[in-house]
């Protein structure tokens, strides 16, 4: 169909004759073109409407594009105008992610891109009202994911949508998860717009207080789309997904576990694993030496008590050497002689193995680095996604509960990979990851029964409680030196969060054992830990 191809065009250079001289025309018409008309003009309005520039006498692109909306449906509904609807759109959501749309009144780009949706009444027995292809355009990095402007507008839009069609909205993952995470944005304008049209979605009255009213749980599937959202690269949008992820865990404490596994093996997938280093072998750029022949056994002699017979040499008469001056006959060799010539083997050229040369001037720290899994940003990003959703359990309004086992998994995960990542920017978010946790959980008498213990350990070991970990796999858990000096560094930040709880005269010996714990952490040779302490 038409909706699968897509139309090319460019900004105008500035000026641009034609183009104004064409958009003066159809502006000046009043009314709408034959639905071939516009679709053959439609590249010189899209083509208006790119870029961040206003062209001379193209003012009235906008217009002429909202005023053929009414062919998208209803009487005077034009197949050629409705294939293009996308198109439509697009241009529209372009001109918003650019300043100068706020130079476009009567109509606003807001109001141009409600048009650009509208649909016939609830009717859907000859198909979707509008088609995925079509609603594609809010949904991306030019819509729900794009700038301020462009989200609000596909927020106000799909609201409007589902004003006519409530469960199209509601039934279609994507737009769901789209709504729902612009819901927690920071922006007053995008989480007011997304808020509205949730709530629109769910059944309630265009007139709704869009402030006072709580909002519906999103369906149990929730996680799937917001996880990739962890590590967008715009931040207003990564912190958005982590406060969707905990307020939908807070609306289905049955997922809490699940999600929170979904989560911990997002963050070891991108955690570069580090390869147990083998013992070198002494390597010679010379070929080694064969193996020396193994000696051939030496024949007892019985003593029989009976006279030896003498053994004489046989010397020969003539030797090879005298035959040649004398003329005599030389000597015959042997046939065994000749066998043994005929064995030994032609000496071989020594030979360099260029490996091996290169290996003997390769530094020990040289030789580590091959052994760990490089990392990147895009890894770094998706650790950095996860603990910032880690952290946002903690936020009062998600109402999250942790039972025991799940904090169990949760502090085991942060001991384990998050305090000993390599990179630090991962390393301080995991100790403010787990210095929340345990500050917003650890108030409990099995919470701390659990907490000090696996903190004492930890701080003196730094090595992780592994079996913690419940179902999470162990395989890449960093066990290095230089790890464990970081494990003891980032659980004493915890430490002075249990220590929060610990105020009666009952708990008197848990804080002075954790001041022990503190004060022994000094005397290890890492100043960050002492530093931390």
């Amino acid at each position: 169909s038409d909706n699968k191809k897509v139309l090319a065009v460019s900004a105008l250079p500035s000026p641009c004759a034609p183009a104004a001289c064409a958009i003066f025309e159809m502006d000046d018409y009043g009314e709408c073109l034959s639905g071939t008309s516009f679709a053959f003009l439609f590249p010189i309005i899209k083509a208006a409407l790119t870029g961040p520039r206003n062209i001379p006498g193209c003012d009235a692109a906008l217009s002429v594009l909202e005023r053929h909306c009414a062919m998208l449906a209803g009487e005077e509904m034009d197949a050629n105008v409705k294939s293009l609807r996308k198109e439509m759109a697009t241009s529209v959501l372009e001109l918003l992610s650019h300043d100068r749309s706020q130079t476009f009144v009567n109509p606003t780009p807001y109001e141009t891109l409600i048009s650009c949706y509208a649909t016939d009444e609830a009717d859907t027995s000859s198909g979707p009202v509008l088609t995925a292809p079509e609603i594609a355009p809010l949904l991306g990095g030019l819509g729900a994911l794009g700038s301020e402007n462009t989200r609000v507008a596909s927020m106000e839009t799909l609201a409007s949508i589902a004003e006519l069609h409530p469960k199209m909205v509601k039934n279609n993952p994507l737009v769901e998860n789209r709504i729902w995470l612009n819901c927690f944005d920071k922006n007053d304008r995008i989480k007011h717009a997304a808020r509205k049209a949730w709530l629109l979605t769910n059944g309630n009255d265009a007139s709704v207080d869009v402030d006072e009213t709580p909002l519906q749980p999103p369906s149990k599937m929730y996680a799937v789309p917001l996880l990739p959202l962890l590590s967008h690269d715009d931040t207003s949008i990564s912190s958005a997904a982590a406060a969707a992820i905990a307020h939908a865990m807070g609306m289905h404490p049955d997922s809490t576990e699940k999600n929170i596994i979904k989560l911990c093996n997002t963050y070891i997938s991108s955690f570069p694993a580090i390869v147990e280093e083998e013992k070198p072998k002494q390597s010679s750029v010379f070929p080694e030496a064969p193996a020396p022949a193994p000696k051939k056994p030496v024949k007892k002699v019985i003593d029989t008590g009976l006279k030896k017979k003498p053994t004489t040499k046989k010397i020969s008469s003539v030797s090879s050497s005298m035959a040649k001056i004398t003329g005599a006959p030389a000597p015959k060799k042997v046939a065994a002689t000749k066998k043994l010539l005929a064995k030994t083997a032609p000496v071989k050229e020594r030979t360099l193995d260029q490996e091996a040369l290169m290996g003997q001037f390769k530094t020990p720290s040289a030789a580590k680095k091959e052994n760990v899994e490089a990392d990147s940003d895009s890894k770094i990003a998706t650790r950095m996604g996860v603990l910032l959703a880690i952290s946002s359990l903690t936020d009062s309004s998600a109402k999250v509960k942790l039972d025991l086992p799940v904090l169990k998994i949760v502090i085991g995960f942060l001991m384990a990979f998050g305090l000993g990542d390599g990179n630090e920017a991962v390393r301080s978010a995991s100790r403010n990851a787990s210095r929340d946790i345990v500050a917003k959980f650890g108030s409990s008498e099995e919470a701390i029964s659990f907490l000090l213990p696996q903190l004492e350990s930890v701080l003196k070991t730094g090595q992780a409680d592994e079996s913690s970990l419940g179902p999470i796999s162990s395989e890449k858990v960093p066990r290095s030196v230089a790890t464990t000096d970081l494990r003891k560094e980032g659980v004493v930040v915890s430490l002075g969060s249990i220590a929060l709880y610990l105020k009666d005269d009952t708990d008197a010996d848990k804080i002075d054992g954790i001041i022990d714990m503190l004060l022994n952490a000094l005397t290890t040779p890492s100043e960050e830990v002492q530093s931390s302490v």
